[in-house]
């Protein structure tokens, strides 16, 4: 018996004779001490690879996480592997709504690809064994995971890194099996008996009762249904990426998707367009759930919602005719006296795409009111902006009196004289063009897109009396037919990064 019983060697061919160094997972159990051994016999056949090992302590487990170490440690220098070892952030930094495993699950995938980064490796092997499938294949099955989650791969690319399972087709008997004949020491791990992990629970007691009253071989049974289905999800994966570059072409943009075309695709296209399409525009944030998936599908299928907020701060919305997907950082912040809310920085992004895409519109995050005035005068200014989208905006400007309304009755009081200084801010709760008309109905009626809206530059006066929006002209003309007095404003663009020259002639609005 050699590793050729418990490796699969035939799997594994493709990606030997790279001269390349591998990092082997390796806890102290028996899989991943059979995984070392067997992985060292193949390697000293002149397999083309050379290995190094990673052990990650999750600090809970006192001493005997300790003891564990101490063996994967003795074992490795015997083989004369190099062996690194990474502790991960203790249990009482667990995110509120993840489970105890899968925090353990995302700090030792964290503390493995910081090993892998530093040593400049690009594979990584993971001991997980034909009976790890079969329990993964329950456990997904009981959550109502799709077709990605119930299926098991050799090979997996994640980020820069290739996770392999040689073990994946091997049984836990036969890991025995290969330590008894070598005389390997493994460790036993004492919470793997515990009834709180549901992994623990459909290993010692589900699969177990299923074997006795149903099917002595259920778990070959497993195997070979999520090998099916694995070519099944293979094929959808290969579909799914052409239709995602065809839609980003059509698009114009990585993050962004035509609506129509993708809720015209089947659903279980549409689904993996939707996985493959978040997991590339958003990175580590953007593996979404199945049920994630099927929302953002809702989504795009609804006349009604408009966004969906998504894992660590990301948010899909609607942008047009497309789903734009926004990787955000949690918390809120507040733009001149406006609560934006959580998913303000991913308002901000959006507001930025749209200002580079339609670049007559100036946007603006103020973070304080600007007072506007130009040599001690407060009835004239000429200031400079950096917008959104990074250019540097020129604003000059006067205040104005017209003797004659352009209508006979207005809601404004026309005697009312402007309170001097101006300022430039963005739009607050409230902003009315007059008594009965708020701003914000305007800016729904006129369709303006709410992720632009707290972007607006807003000229008051001293007392917050809502003047003019620059660049809409249709809101600033019906504020002049309702004042007597009102601001003249003329801007234009200095080149900025995105183009080569003004993007609008100077504009007058009041």
């Amino acid at each position: 018996m050699d590793y050729r019983h418990v490796l699969d060697v035939n799997a594994l061919a493709p990606f030997l004779g790279q001269d390349e160094t591998w990092l082997l997972c390796v806890s102290g159990g028996a899989d991943s001490m059979c995984l070392l051994y067997a992985m060292h016999q193949m390697a000293s056949q002149s397999a083309g690879i050379a290995l190094q090992v990673v052990h990650v302590n999750h600090l809970v487990r006192g001493q005997a996480a300790q003891d564990d170490f101490e063996l994967v440690k003795r074992a490795s220098e015997d083989l004369g592997v190099r062996c690194h070892y990474r502790e991960t952030a203790p249990l009482s930094v667990k995110p509120r709504g993840a489970t105890t495993e899968e925090f353990f699950r995302d700090q030792r995938h964290a503390a493995i690809a910081e090993v892998a980064r530093s040593e400049g490796v690009h594979h990584v092997v993971l001991g997980h064994t034909a009976d790890d499938l079969a329990e993964n294949f329950l456990m997904h099955l009981m959550r109502g995971a799709g077709l990605r989650g119930l299926t098991f791969q050799f090979s997996q690319r994640k980020g820069s890194l290739v996770l392999l399972r040689p073990l994946w087709q091997t049984s836990r008997t036969k890991v025995l099996k290969y330590l008894t004949r070598f005389g390997v020491n493994y460790r036993e791990d004492e919470t793997n008996r515990s009834m709180d992990f549901t992994r623990n629970r459909v290993r010692n007691l589900l699969i177990p009762f299923v074997e006795r009253e149903f099917n002595p071989s259920v778990r070959l049974a497993l195997r070979r249904t999520t090998h099916i289905l694995g070519g099944a999800q293979e094929y959808v994966h290969e579909r799914a990426a052409r239709h995602l570059r065809r839609m980003q072409r059509s698009s114009g943009d990585r993050a962004a998707l035509p609506m129509c075309r993708l809720t015209a695709l089947p659903e279980v296209l549409a689904l993996e367009v939707i996985h493959q399409w978040l997991v590339e525009a958003l990175g580590a944030v953007g593996r979404p759930s199945f049920e994630q998936s099927q929302n953002v599908l809702k989504l795009a299928r609804s006349s009604k919602g408009r966004r969906l907020r998504l894992t660590a701060g990301a948010i899909v919305s609607k942008s047009g005719d497309n789903l734009v997907a926004i990787a955000a950082g949690r918390g809120s912040f507040k733009a001149s006296g406006l609560d934006l809310g959580s998913d303000a920085p991913a308002r901000e992004e959006l507001a930025r795409r749209f200002a580079v895409q339609n670049s007559n519109l100036p946007l603006v995050r103020f973070i304080k009111d600007v007072p506007l005035r130009t040599d001690d005068r407060d009835d004239q200014f000429s200031v400079q902006l950096t917008t959104l989208d990074g250019r540097t905006l020129s604003l000059q400007g006067s205040v104005f009196t017209q003797e004659v309304l352009p209508l006979e009755e207005v809601e404004n009081d026309p005697a009312t004289e402007l309170a001097l200084p101006l300022v430039l801010r963005n739009r607050r709760a409230g902003d009315r063009l007059s008594p009965s008309v708020r701003l914000k109905s305007v800016l729904i009626n006129d369709k303006v897109p709410y992720y632009i809206r707290d972007f607006l530059i807003v000229v008051a006066d001293a007392n917050g009396r809502f003047l003019a929006i620059v660049g809409m002209e249709r809101v600033n003309a019906r504020l002049r037919a309702t004042v007597a007095q009102g601001v003249a404003i003329k801007y234009d663009f200095i080149v900025g990064p995105h183009d080569g020259g003004t993007d609008a002639p100077p504009e007058s609005t009041s």
